[in-house]
């Protein structure tokens, strides 16, 4: 009886509850499966965490220096002819790796910049997705003041539910901060241009420095070479004239050394020649030890423009088109735009979204439907946080307008050093060719006497040493002559050659380089004024008197507006009238405006102690 009555309440027990067994199965399920997640997650934790450095192997190594280096000289004209200076300039325009790692930062920004232009548009998403469920979504109520259920087990929801939905999200606060992120990506555009020019000025700097060195090798790296065996012979001679005693001890000795010193300048000039080439051949992106030649020009010292009296000319042109200063200027715009970026973001945000919902819920009176809504945020931390930000935009501004006035001040300087080094250089020419032209007289006249048995060999070869060498030298000193020419040009922002010239094939580009140097070493320099026209032979005034030249014209000049001073970062204002003290002489008319300002400066100095000294 009471086996029977525990079996009934335990029957009546598990008849009651039967949903609190599926429950406990439910829970059981549950945490098996959250147990085997967290494994998984462990394991794919544990295995990102024992990623150790994969060193490259030999072989792999091996592969791409394999094709790294197919790569370095494919795609390339061969040399097929002599060797111009044009050509090897259009050579390294088109094929020198530093120009093309220019080229392609160019390309990235611009890339940069077309992909800014998409953050003015709308954030448009959209979804679409099926869920399914083992059992129906059911629920019920109950009442909050007697806590009874207040309504019965009910479902609104399908077991299988497919849902889609597109939705166009606008920030109005972030459309203008892309403006301006927008307007920054652009002057990245610029500051890359000016880059690739800056790449390019050297490049041209580089190649007519090893351009004239190696003309010099090719012409000279022979002759050394036969001088040298005719000194080592005349040097075994000398020996047996001391050991016979022909000659008295100090004279014999002296001459030796005298031959010795010979060879050494000889050997030092035959090294230096010796790697020009492989210097020009890099430039050229050429492939190490590939024979060329050179085409040596019939005039191997052509002329060179005189700019003594071109040094205004030169400083207004650079700072109207130097890179460096030009990128400066892009930066300044960048750093203004960071203001008003971080002024916007001290705003509230509106946002604006619009949607098309789709829901397959059979409960649903409608399936289908279109929401419009806007929405205003603010972030309360920007109200501390802001001003710090901007203050901080403001120094950057601050940075590039004094980052601006310290490379104005450099570039001021390499345009009046570059200038002197020019002056000097063509001083130093002009001494080294006539002591060439000396010691070449001085040959043949010892050849003369040799030819005719008055001379000796010994004097003969000390004479050939000597011509060689100092022709050497005058050759070297031309290169450097061409080598400063470049620095003047360089450092003045003379503007590099046409674009076209990278596309071109080399023999166009040749034709087109050759077009435009020959002008500009006849003295035709592209120099932009300050007045906008550019500057010719005849305009040699300072920059300073060409200023107060626009303004004695009367009315607004041109000049008005952009000033040497403002151009340079400086805060000055040109004097009113330095048109009488600057123009009509020679000598203001070869001085720089730098140099005016220091002298105007003197000027005012002795007026005002003159104004003191006055009873």
């Amino acid at each position: 009886m009471y086996r029977n009555v525990v079996a009934i309440k335990l029957e009546s027990k598990q008849a009651k509850s039967p949903a609190r067994g599926v429950g406990s199965r439910m829970k059981r399920m549950m945490t098996v499966s959250i147990n085997r997640s967290a494994l998984l997650a462990a394991t794919l934790l544990a295995a990102a965490c024992t990623v150790a450095p994969e060193p490259l192997t030999l072989a792999e190594r091996t592969q791409l220096a394999k094709a790294d280096l197919g790569r370095l000289f494919q795609d390339q004209e061969p040399v097929s002819r002599n060797v111009t200076l044009y050509e090897a300039i259009a050579r390294a325009l088109k094929y020198n790796l530093d120009h093309k790692v220019a080229l392609m930062e160019q390309a990235v920004a611009r890339g940069d910049h077309d992909l800014s232009k998409y953050s003015f548009l709308p954030d448009v998403n959209t979804e679409a997705g099926i869920t399914n469920r083992d059992k129906i979504s059911a629920s019920s109520s109950k009442s909050v003041a007697t806590q009874q259920q207040s309504l019965e087990t009910s479902q609104s929801s399908d077991r299988t539910s497919k849902v889609a939905s597109i939705d166009a999200t606008w920030n109005i606060l972030d459309f203008g901060v892309s403006y301006y992120a927008a307007k920054q990506s652009a002057d990245q555009v610029l500051v890359q241009e000016e880059r690739r020019r800056k790449a390019i000025q050297n490049i041209i700097q580089d190649v007519r420095s090893a351009y004239w060195r190696a003309v010099a090798a090719e012409r000279f790296i022979t002759r050394i070479d036969r001088v040298l065996k005719v000194i080592d012979g005349a040097l075994a001679e000398a020996e047996k004239i001391e050991q016979s005693g022909l000659q008295q001890p100090v004279e014999a000795l002296s001459l030796q050394r005298r031959l010795l010193e010979s060879r050494q300048d000889l050997q030092l000039a035959s090294r230096r020649l010796q790697i020009v080439r492989t210097e020009l051949s890099a430039l050229m992106n050429l492939r190490p030890g590939i024979r060329y030649t050179l085409a040596v020009p019939s005039n191997t010292e052509p002329g060179l423009p005189d700019l003594a009296k071109r040094l205004p000319g030169l400083e207004q042109n650079a700072f109207l088109t130097r890179p460096e200063i030009n990128q400066e200027r892009y930066q300044k715009r960048i750093a203004v735009a960071d203001v008003k970026k971080e002024i916007l973001r001290m705003l509230p945000g509106i946002e604006l979204n619009a949607a098309a919902r789709y829901d397959s819920n059979s409960f649903m009176l409608h399936n289908d439907w279109l929401q419009v809504g806007s929405l205003v945020t603010y972030n309360l931390v920007d109200l501390v946080a802001g001003p710090a930000r901007i203050d901080v935009a403001e120094t950057r501004q601050a940075l590039a307008d004094t980052r601006r006035m310290a490379i104005n001040m450099a570039v001021l300087t390499q345009v009046n050093v570059a200038h002197q080094g020019y002056n000097l250089s063509k001083a130093d020419f002009v001494i080294v060719k006539q002591l060439a032209d000396v010691n070449e007289r001085l040959l043949d006249q010892v050849s003369a006497q040799r030819q005719s048995g008055t001379g000796d060999e010994l004097s003969l070869a000390e004479a050939e040493a000597e011509a060689v060498l100092s022709s050497v030298e005058r050759a070297l000193a031309y290169a450097d002559l061409q080598e400063a020419f470049g620095r003047v040009l360089n450092a003045s922002g003379v503007h590099p050659l046409p674009d076209m010239i990278a596309a071109a094939d080399i023999n166009t580009a040749s034709k087109a380089i050759e077009t435009y140097l020959e002008a500009i070493e006849s003295g035709d320099l592209p120099l932009a004024a300050l007045d906008g026209a550019n500057e010719t032979a005849g305009n040699n005034e300072p920059a300073a008197a060409t200023l107060a030249r626009g303004g004695a014209q009367g009315g607004k000049s041109q000049t008005e507006d952009v000033s040497p001073f403002t151009l340079a970062g400086l805060d000055m204002v040109a004097p009113n009238d330095v048109s009488g003290t600057t123009a009509g002489t020679e000598e203001n008319e070869g001085e720089g405006f730098w140099s005016f300002l220091q002298r105007e400066a003197n000027a005012e100095e002795l007026h005002a102690e003159k104004a003191e000294a006055a009873p």
